[in-house]
Order: structure tokens, then C-alpha cells, then sequence
């Protein structure tokens, strides 16, 4: 189950929905992994709470079916919530609010890097991807705020920067991505993006189009990339 095999972790999400859609389309061979049920005709393994256990036990049970996969993408992350809004000003911080950034934000895709090394088959051209987000970028920011949000993706971005280092060993030809998909219309933007033109939003399966596109581009180099909707580069 390797050559057309692609695993979507958080697919109940808008882009995980258009995602898998898109993916059937092109006859892939579809694993769904969602906090909930997502409707979808794909095999699915629902996990509510990603924790070490929960996620070694979900890749070995993926690993003992016999379950390798070409694409990975993990659309796992948090903006806000109905308690928790990104900080304006230092005022803002708060200790519960960070602990919950970073949670989801960077250590659920830190344990996802763990457990996933042992479902790809070395020396096979495959794809790890992670949602990021530019604001993620530090040497890019410059408005400042969003503390919390900011420093999560930061530290998501160096975790895949320096598993790539790990990845290259263990299982060649495989290739780690932070993804900027730019502003997509769904829950998680959809508070911050109401004064931003049509045309600089897109749809959830436009975004799906995008992200399709750059897992299926060529990379030379067992270097993790970071990069956005359009293709082009964006600074770590």
C-alpha cells in the first residue's frame, strides 16, 4: 500500500475535507486520521486526543497492516478558540494560552515526526508536510503580535527542519515541507480575514489545489523546504 498511498491527518478540517476529495479524484489510495467523523468514504481512524500513546499505537496499527505511504500531510493547529483569541500586546500572554498554542501547534506534530519514520519505505520519493503559516516566519516578522500562534509555528518549523536531518538517514527520499497555504476561508481564519478583498481568499478546495500542487513537485535535495501556496520560498 505504498506507491499511490497518502495519509491525512486532521481531514476533517476544510482543507483536509477538500484535500481527500481531490485525492479520490486522483485515484489515491486515501488513509483519514480526524478528531471526529468526517464523513468520508475513506478508511478513517478517528483519534480525539493525540498523545504520545494514542499516536504510536495509530502508526503501529497503520505499520502492522501493512500501510506505507508516498504523501503525508498533517493539517493539525489551532488560531483561536472560544476562549482564546491570538495576543495584541504583551498584556495578553498568558501561561494557559501558550501551553495550548504550543500543544497543538508544535509538540502534536513533533510526536507525529516520531511515529511516522517507520511508515515510509526508504529510498521511495515521498512527502511529510506541515501546515504552517508565514506569520511563523522570524526573520519575516514585522508587525509583531500574535505571540502565541507566531512562536508555535516557529518552533513547529525548526522540529521539521531538524527531523529532516534525522529523515535523510534513516529513510532516504524523503522529503519534509512547512506549507504556507495562504488565507483559506474556513473556521480558523475566518474571524481575522472578514476586511481582506474576495480575490486574496480562497476556497477551501482551491487551497486543496495548491497543496496538491507542491506535493507533486520535484525536490533534489533531502533539505526541508518551507514554502507557500505560490510555490515560492519563504524565510525560516
Amino acid at each position: 500500500m505504498g506507491a499511490d498511498s497518502v495519509l491525512v491527518i486532521g481531514a476533517n478540517s476544510g482543507i483536509g475535507r477538500a484535500l481527500t476529495e481531490q485525492l479520490n479524484l486522483l485515484g489515491k489510495r486515501v488513509f483519514c486520521i480526524s478528531r471526529s467523523h468526517c464523513g468520508s468514504s475513506n478508511q478513517t481512524m478517528l483519534l480525539p486526543d493525540q498523545d504520545d500513546t494514542s499516536i504510536a499505537q495509530c502508526c503501529q496499527t497503520l505499520f502492522s497492516q501493512g500501510w506505507r505511504f508516498r504523501w503525508v500531510v498533517c493539517l493539525v493547529g489551532v488560531l483561536h478558540e472560544s476562549s482564546m483569541m491570538p495576543e495584541k500586546r504583551l498584556e495578553d500572554l498568558h501561561t494557559r494560552q501558550l501551553q495550548r498554542y504550543f500543544a497543538v501547534n508544535s509538540i502534536i506534530p513533533a510526536l507525529w515526526l516520531k511515529h511516522l519514520v517507520s511508515l515510509f519505505e526508504p529510498g521511495q520519493d515521498a512527502r511529510l508536510m506541515f501546515l504552517s503559516a508565514r506569520v511563523g516566519s522570524i526573520e519575516d516578522n514585522r508587525l509583531g503580535g500574535w505571540y502565541g500562534y507566531r512562536a508555535s509555528k516557529a518552533a513547529l518549523n525548526m522540529l521539521v527542519k531538524t527531523a529532516q536531518v534525522e529523515y535523510a538517514r534513516r529513510v532516504p527520499g524523503v522529503k519534509l515541507m512547512c506549507y504556507h497555504p495562504g488565507t483559506v476561508d474556513t473556521e480558523l481564519s475566518r474571524p481575522f480575514s472578514g476586511g481582506m478583498p474576495r480575490n486574496r481568499r480562497f476556497s477551501t478546495e482551491q487551497a486543496a489545489q495548491y497543496l496538491l500542487s507542491e506535493l507533486q513537485k520535484p525536490r533534489a535535495e533531502n533539505q526541508a523546504v518551507f514554502v507557500d501556496w505560490r510555490g515560492d520560498k519563504v524565510c525560516w
